[in-house]
């Protein structure tokens, strides 16, 4: 059975992940994402809200 310390560590692992991947992608850094260009500004802008 998985663990809420489990569950927790497993979804900060992915904000941080799309975080990353969402500032490449504005930064223009790499174009190998599931991101849309587009929608990469805004998923960064979300996402590093704490």
């Amino acid at each position: 059975m998985i663990t809420r310390y489990q569950q927790d560590n497993a979804v900060e692992s992915w904000h941080r992940k799309k975080l990353k991947d969402a500032r490449e992608l504005v930064n223009r850094k790499t174009s190998n994402s599931t991101i849309a260009p587009e929608k990469a500004g805004l998923l960064a802008q979300i996402l590093d809200v704490d």
